[in-house]
């Protein structure tokens, strides 16, 4: 709250007009100074005043800083109170006010530290520092070893070239470290050497050689290196091939007599020896996708004396792709897979192996849709799936009777139904594919005559009655209202017993027609002819000597037909005998059953028997 108030006192004291205060000089506060002894001098701005008089800056600690009015000349890093001083003016008194000023220690600005030239054979100099504000301390490093050494300031040329020397100032209560870099050229001519003539090795018979080194007009001594020291080592002048494959020897000649350092290289090839390799299980491949996906297998490394690494190549990776040993078949198609063996030990690389891998592609094809037809109708048209093979397509019939096939189209023929094979063959990169459809033929619906009505006796059987007129071949087939008048037993119409009944008939399909329409027609049962015995012959008697005449034999007597039934849990067994050549027709609940054992339902059974259209046995069974 104090602090608002004097603000407010401050602002309010600035704005009113001196004579209304008695000339009091109000100074605000001055803000604190950092500025870096690098900037050598500065001008201060001062703080605001009520009164117009002339500034002045007051300096506790002269070594720090100097002032000129607000011009401050900075000496030395450090902290000193300054007061801004306002001389008195008019109405207004003389007043200050106190701040603080911090010079830190600054970057020194060096003079040129220049690049030098300076031959080998001189052998030394002194380095000469560049010019600085700073009095810290001077030190120097060379860049490159190789070509000079510095000591303090002094520079030890060892080789010809260029090398940089860097100057560094050591920091002090004044002044930050600084560096300078001046390139120096160390002059030397080169020695003029002979020829370093490159060389071939064998594994197995020249696997180490002594090298003669180059003439040189230099005296330095010499150094050898391998850039691949695992293909061929080097010891001294001795040269070892390790392995097959090429390497370069660099020999450096050290700078001396004021010549300076030379390298020079010959290139040094190791021969190895040729692997004896064989395809062994890498063989030709066959592998069979379902198209849209993928399939891999493991590549078998051919034989091989060596332990080189084995290489797979393939000719088409959109096909088959090969990763390490894996194969991935991708698509139908057909490719070369390439196997090469690197080197190892005194062993080289490998010719090159191929094998041919083709992926056969296997489709899922869409069936053309059954088709439905009537007899007589145009050829069907076939139209092939589409599939991603070209090989030939062909057709085949189930029933050459119903549908025909020819090239490219189905001729109908009878009436039925027929299967549709349709099968592409194969090709080099694709597998056999087959669909099957249905081919339904309707047959014509045949034209029928009059079916005109039919009588049979009792117990007499009708194989061929007479039938309708028709234009189809087909088979009449038969059926009755009511089997207790006559039965159709084999498609047999067969007299049970005197009256009538309406029999319904039908015609079979056959070649280009179908089933006819039903006709019905009326079945009279007469009653059988009667059947009289005829009486056997009276036998004429024979003399006899010494017998009597016999009397005259009695006609011979006509034994009824029997019939019986009998039920067992629930099987009802009928029997009938003395029936000659009388037609015999068992009954259970009116519809004709077999002479013998017949198995029925729980509940009550009528069982009738006859002879001759004529009911010789009737007999209710309840079956439990």
């Amino acid at each position: 709250m104090m602090r608002k108030v004097f603000a407010a006192l401050v602002i309010t004291t600035l704005l009113t007009p001196a004579s209304a205060v008695g000339a009091v000089t109000i100074i605000a506060t001055p803000t604190a100074t950092t500025v870096t002894l690098t900037q050598k001098t500065i001008t201060l701005v001062p703080p605001k005043s009520n009164s117009p008089g002339a500034w002045s800056i007051e300096i506790d600690n002269p070594k720090i800083a100097t002032a000129s009015g607000l011009t401050l000349t900075l000496l030395s890093a450090g902290s000193s109170i300054i007061r801004f001083a306002q001389a008195a003016s008019g109405a207004y008194n003389a007043a200050s006010r106190s701040s603080r000023l911090t010079v830190t220690p600054g970057i020194p600005t060096l003079g040129e530290f220049k690049d030098q030239s300076v031959a080998l054979s001189a052998g030394t100099f002194v380095l000469v520092p560049p010019t600085s504000p700073s009095d810290g301390s001077w030190s120097y490093t060379s860049l490159d070893l190789s070509v000079a050494t510095v000591s303090g300031n002094k520079v030890t040329m060892l080789d010809g070239g260029e090398v940089s020397i860097r100057a560094s100032q050591s920091p002090n209560a004044n002044w930050l470290s600084a560096s300078a870099t001046m390139k120096l050229t160390v002059t030397a001519p080169s020695p003029v050497v002979g020829t370093f003539s490159d060389i071939t090795l064998s594994i197995d018979s020249v696997s180490k050689v002594e090298l003669i080194l180059p003439t040189s007009t230099s005296k330095g001594s010499w150094n050898l290196t391998s850039a691949d020291p695992s293909v061929a080592s080097v010891n001294g002048l001795t040269v070892t091939a390790l392995r097959s494959g090429t390497t370069k020897i660099s020999a450096k000649q050290a700078a001396s007599g004021g010549f300076r350092s030379i390298i020079v290289y010959l290139n040094v090839t190791i021969l190895a020896v040729d692997p004896v390799v064989s395809a062994g299980g890498f063989t030709d491949r066959t592998i069979e996708i379902k198209f849209g996906t993928s399939e891999q297998i493991s590549l078998i490394a051919p034989t091989s004396n060596s332990t080189g690494a084995w290489t797979f190549t393939s000719s088409d990776p959109t096909i088959a792709s090969v990763s390490g040993n894996s194969l991935t078949a991708l698509k139908p198609g057909k490719i070369t897979v390439t196997a090469v063996q690197g080197p190892a030990a005194k062993f080289g690389s490998s010719k090159p192996i191929i094998s041919t891998v083709i992926v056969k592609g296997r489709q899922s094809l869409t069936a053309p849709a059954s088709v439905e037809k009537l007899a007589g109708d145009p050829n069907i048209v076939i139209a092939y799936p589409t599939s991603q093979s070209t090989g030939k397509w062909t057709a085949t019939s189930s029933d050459v009777s119903v549908a025909t096939v020819t090239t490219n189209s189905i001729a109908l023929g009878n009436a039925g139904s027929a299967t549709i094979t349709l099968t592409q063959e194969a090709t080099e990169t694709w597998l056999a594919s087959s669909v099957t459809f249905t081919v339904r033929v309707f047959g014509v619906t045949p034209t029928l005559g009059t079916f005109s009505p039919l009588e049979v006796s009792v117990g007499e059987k009708l194989a061929t009655p007479k039938v309708p007129l028709s234009n189809s071949a087909g088979k009449w087939i038969y059926s009755s209202s009511d089997p207790k008048v006559f039965a159709v037993i084999d498609n047999v119409i067969t007299g049970v017993a005197v009256g009538s009944a309406t029999i319904s008939v039908y015609q079979q399909p056959a070649g280009k027609y179908g089933q006819s329409n039903t006709l019905q027609t009326t079945v009279t049962v007469k009653a059988a002819p009667a059947v009289i015995p005829t009486p056997s012959p009276t036998p004429s008697p024979t003399p006899s000597p010494s017998a009597s005449p016999s009397a005259s034999a009695n006609p011979t007597a006509v034994t009824a037909p029997k019939a019986s039934a009998s039920l067992s849990k629930r099987v009802i067994s009928i029997y009938a005998v003395n029936t000659g050549s009388a037609s015999v027709i068992a009954m259970i609940d009116a519809k004709i059953v077999k002479i013998g054992k017949n198995t029925v339902t729980p509940g009550k059974h009528k069982v009738s028997v006859f002879v001759g259209g004529r009911l010789i046995y009737s007999r209710t069974f309840t079956v439990k």
